[in-house]
């Protein structure tokens, strides 16, 4: 990974449903942070060996899509 990627791996933690006291941490697959006055919008896939790289490929397009939503 270090030797092909040009940016540093930072949000890939986070927490989804909150019951009470108790919460799950995922590994999460879209986020966005906001510097400068930019959005810059972060969303990856779960690739396995029996998955279709067009299907996997539309998913991380709508994850893109639906944190461009959230943030209109």
């Amino acid at each position: 990974i270090h030797e092909t990627e040009q940016h540093q791996r930072e949000l890939y933690a986070g927490f989804i449903g909150m019951r009470g006291d108790q919460f799950k941490i995922y590994v999460n697959l879209r986020c966005a942070q906001f510097i400068d006055g930019n959005y810059y919008l972060y969303v990856g896939g779960g690739f396995t060996k029996d998955s279709d790289p067009e299907k996997e490929w539309e998913e991380t397009e709508n994850k893109a899509k639906t944190l461009l939503e959230v943030l209109s």
